[in-house]
């Protein structure tokens, strides 16, 4: 059996392990609070902005069919994490590409751009890997990684207009969502009468609505697999607190099991010395 002293040093450690991973398990919580708070919101910016984009397109149906004949080909962006301690977060996302590109073999050939050197790491050819988000407030600067990554990618590719696809984690599993060409609608429930009045040419405007519409859609992208990943590392840690409580106990008995050998030790070296060990030897003998 170890020394009563090792397993003090044992002890200590893994209780600062614990204090640890009870902090990533707070901090977990902490975030999925913070952007569930703003999801509402999100959808609602999404929404306007949808909706400022139909309006262009109504008067200026030309705009839509430039958009759809402009396309060389597609762009997908794969969202992973940036942290560990998440489970099959990544594994989920690289699974779902190579079930994609198997039952699509064109789809190797896309454009990709992986978020999050997580991910990055497991992926194989791809064309760009940007860091992603870790926190909330990290998210505006991941946002402006991809988008300019994405500008890149069209330069190296020669692609004026790319249709876009993300796969990223849900709570139902992983997703792949269309982001660009801009869903259908329906024109005649808009009920416009009177063009809208321009101060610059539909094709700028719409341009910069289309770049606002990107934004606004990773941004909730973002954020939703941004929960995910905290919902999985809070599971992760609850696990692994549980598993580690177990550990502490069981070396908190070993270490009461030492200490008692230590202590009977002692007290023999005591009678030892005293010669009081003798003589209750001698007088039983």
């Amino acid at each position: 059996m170890p020394k009563a002293h090792e397993l003090r040093v044992r002890l200590s450690a893994l209780r600062e392990i614990g204090n640890v991973m009870t902090a990533m398990k707070s901090l977990a919580l902490v975030e999925i609070a913070k952007l569930s708070r703003t999801q509402a919101d999100r959808r609602k910016s999404i929404e306007n902005i949808l909706a400022a984009a139909h309006d262009l397109i109504t008067f200026y149906p030309e705009l839509e069919l430039s958009a759809n004949t402009r396309g060389r080909g597609d762009l997908w962006v794969l969202l992973g994490s940036e942290r560990g301690f998440c489970g099959d977060y990544n594994a989920d996302i690289v699974h779902a590409w190579q079930a994609h590109t198997s039952a699509v073999p064109s789809a190797s050939t896309h454009a990709a751009i992986v978020v999050g050197n997580r991910l990055g790491t497991k992926m194989g050819n791809v064309d760009a890997v940007v860091s992603g988000a870790s926190a909330a407030e990290e998210i505006p600067d991941a946002l402006i990684r991809l988008l300019d990554a994405r500008k890149e990618v069209e330069r190296k590719r020669d692609m004026t207009f790319l249709q876009i696809m993300t796969a990223y984690n849900t709570e139902t599993g992983v997703v792949i969502r269309n982001i660009l060409p801009l869903p259908k609608f329906d024109r005649e429930s808009m009920g416009l009468r009177t063009p809208p009045l321009l101060y610059v040419t539909p094709q700028k405007l719409y341009g910069q609505v289309l770049d606002q519409y990107l934004y606004a859609a990773f941004q909730d992208i973002f954020s939703t697999a941004l929960v995910v990943e905290n919902q999985r590392r809070f599971a992760h840690m609850t696990t692994a607190l549980r598993r580690l409580e177990e550990r502490v106990e069981q070396a908190q008995q070993q270490l009461n099991r030492a200490r008692q050998e230590e202590i009977t030790q002692e007290i023999e070296v005591l009678l030892t010395g005293t010669g009081m060990l003798d003589a209750d030897y001698s007088a039983n003998g």
